[in-house]
């Protein structure tokens, strides 16, 4: 849909002040703010991450105002935005972090080569017995201002130029204008 957003990070331990210019949202938290004007940041918008070298941030995802597609709303999907950020000490923790591969009856830990190793050599069997279009890819475009197209960039090169694959299924597609 395209909905657009303002993410914003901060060490913890720091905070805004309660003045328009001392906050990054420009809010006067010295009155009361109007009802349902969405200057705050909502629990769902809002987590605190631990990056790779220990230091921790706080992050919150909130809708953009000046979005002329949710004009500061947001959809189920983007007003949990900040929630779904990776956390290990929160309920995203159970997110697979490493490759998996399915080996005799369980799923094993492998590195990334071995996985794109394996993710190749089935294409590429796939390929010699069935041909190129026995390849399917799913894509999608969320993200708006050409963020579906970003993700989907490299991984499309792949499957339409080197396999020349032509079967593709689009989620969500407003850029398609389908």
């Amino acid at each position: 849909v395209g909905c657009g957003y303002q993410a914003y990070k901060w060490p913890e331990g720091r905070s805004g002040g309660l003045l328009p210019d001392q906050n990054a949202l420009g809010v006067d938290f010295t009155k009361q703010v109007a009802p349902l004007s969405g200057d705050w940041i909502a629990p769902d918008h809002h987590a605190v991450i631990t990056e790779r070298d220990g230091r921790r941030f706080h992050i919150a995802i909130v809708p953009d105002k000046n979005c002329v597609v949710n004009k500061g709303q947001h959809s189920g999907r983007g007003g949990t935005l900040g929630s779904s950020l990776y956390r290990p000490d929160g309920p995203t923790s159970v997110r697979l972090t490493h490759p998996l591969v399915y080996r005799a009856t369980e799923q094993s830990p492998t590195t990334w080569d071995d996985a794109i190793d394996l993710a190749a050599r089935v294409i590429y069997g796939s390929i010699l017995r069935d041909g190129n279009n026995s390849i399917f890819m799913k894509i999608f475009d969320h993200g708006g201002g050409g963020g579906g197209f970003e993700r989907n960039w490299a991984i499309g090169k792949f499957f339409f130029n080197a396999v020349q694959a032509i079967n593709c299924s689009i989620h969500n597609r407003p850029a398609y204008k389908s």
